[in-house]
């Protein structure tokens, strides 16, 4: 056995700050003692925020022989109480012992993760921690409600699971009818995996997001696994040995600030704005087992849920002859960019379309040619307008993704296409002028292959020049529309007050 992977028991706090806190015990020589502001994160330390605790109180050492801990008294100042005594001599430590130091009470358990007793003991679910100081460390779900805290919050005095790293972060674990939720204040990333497909979803509600076997949460820079016991047990291992898992999820999870996940996946969907603006799905077509479902629910079949009311129940297609989007939901319409999609209508999706319903706004990408697309604007005058999407209409009404905002111009002046080779071309489509780009005229439903710096006279009087974009804002960007978070909150309070 390698005790520096886990020996198999835990100390439970009974009295003093903290009470209920569960410290698992690895290492061969684990110090028992005050946790100080100076301290490095040690995973084979249990450290206290009692200031009656000593520095270092007491040490445990392992005995493999007997496969226990022995416990040696450490502290000038103050005794160690095992079992209601003065500890005068190293002591064969067994589950059920107490030791007192200071105010603070802990008794020794077996894990219900132990490999001595199995993964019985009423465990079903853990946590293994994927990155930080305590990477490859098993947490087991046993509590009905458990925060997971830093040590500088370890005397919070509910039961709590001490992962270093979690500075800051207000997150709950709450197990409910046989269901794993978590509960949080900041914006968590939940990353899943299906076939073909990874999603990324990014909350930050104090509602109950149900959490699945194999999902990976990501709290800043630190990520967890939610698993069943056996599996905890097995990543936990691989990880301790710097060893891949063969799940992409746990192997190639990016900590730190989104996105957490990425991959050569060449589609995307993106939610711009709603409740989970800055969620992503990575989109593999080829792995894709039939159409995605996206909305409130889905009559089957693979389904990304958009946590909005005013949701419509959408079905993206993948086959040889491109994307197509249908609406199949039986009583609400979505908007297709500016043109409304009603129930059981369908078209073709192209990078950088927008699907709007209630307050989200979905954004699909073509990755390599919305990279394309995202490179180039017009310019009138010195406004940089930014290309959007794979076909770009031009003129004054507001609808138009390159807006003109000039009547000589007519509402729907000429488009911008950007093709799969990357070339850009300029299709005419007033029939009462005629478009002049360098020494060519482009008549009503005639293109021209468009160069960076070509200047486009739209008429005698207004023109605009092509090239590449100058700002480093992405058009694909999240943005909020409709009331903030806090908002939203503050909303709720009022009416449950």
């Amino acid at each position: 056995m390698t005790v520096e992977s886990g020996s198999g028991f835990e100390l439970v706090v009974v009295e003093g700050g903290g009470q209920g806190m569960v410290f698992p015990l690895r290492g061969g020589h684990v110090v028992l003692g005050r946790y100080e502001e100076a301290d490095h994160p040690d995973s084979f330390a249990v450290m206290f925020h009692e200031p009656t605790v000593s520095r270092v109180h007491a040490i445990l050492e392992w005995e493999e022989r007997r496969a226990r801990y022995v416990v040696h008294h450490r502290s000038r100042t103050n005794p160690t109480i095992l079992n209601g005594a003065p500890l005068a001599r190293p002591h064969v430590l067994e589950p059920g012992d107490t030791l007192k130091m200071g105010s603070t009470l802990v008794m020794l358990r077996q894990s219900p993760l132990s490999p001595w007793c199995g993964t019985g003991g009423g465990v079903r679910r853990a946590l293994v921690v994927l990155s930080g100081p305590d990477r490859g460390r098993v947490c087991p779900l046993v509590a009905p409600q458990a925060a997971l805290v830093d040590p500088e919050r370890a005397n919070c005095g509910a039961d709590a699971i001490v992962v270093n790293g979690m500075q800051g972060w207000n997150i709950e674990m709450i197990l409910h009818n046989e269901r794993l939720f978590v509960q949080c204040e900041e914006r968590v990333g939940l990353l899943s995996r299906y076939p073909g497909l990874v999603s990324c979803r990014l909350v930050g509600t104090r509602d109950r997001i149900p959490l699945q076997e194999g999902m990976v949460v990501v709290c800043g820079d630190v990520a967890f696994l939610v698993a069943s016991a056996d599996r905890a047990l097995a990543v936990s291992r691989l990880l301790e040995a710097g060893e891949e898992t063969g799940d992409p999820l746990v192997d190639f999870v990016r900590p730190g600030p989104p996105p957490y996940w990425e991959s050569d996946d060449p589609c995307l969907l993106r939610i711009l704005s709603g409740p989970d603006r800055g969620s992503t799905l990575w989109i593999d077509p080829t792995g894709v087992h039939g159409p995605v479902l996206v909305g409130r629910s889905g009559p089957g079949g693979l389904h990304v849920e958009v946590p909005d009311r005013n949701a419509a129940d959408l079905m993206i297609s993948f086959s040889s002859d491109g994307v197509h989007l249908e609406n199949v939901d039986s009583t609400e319409s979505v908007y297709h960019n500016w043109d409304l999609l009603r129930p059981g209508e369908g078209l073709e999706l192209l990078s950088g379309d927008r699907i709007t319903m209630g307050r989200s706004v979905l954004s699909f990408e073509t990755v390599p040619l919305q990279a394309c697309i995202e490179s180039y604007a017009v310019f009138l005058g010195t406004d940089e307008l930014p290309l959007v999407r794979a076909v770009n209409t031009l003129g004054y009404r507001p609808e138009n993704e390159l807006r003109v905002d000039d009547r000589r111009l007519a509402p729907r002046h000429g488009v911008l296409e950007v093709r799969d080779s990357g070339e850009v071309a300029y299709v005419h489509m007033d029939t009462e002028c005629v478009v002049r780009i360098g020494d060519a005229q482009v008549r009503a439903g005639e293109e021209y292959a468009l160069c960076p710096g070509d200047v486009i006279h739209l008429t005698d009087e207004v023109e605009v020049s092509f090239g590449r974009r100058v700002s480093t804002h992405r058009p694909s960007d999240p943005v909020l529309i409709g009331p903030t978070q806090r908002e939203i909150e503050e909303e709720r309070m009022r009416i449950t007050a």
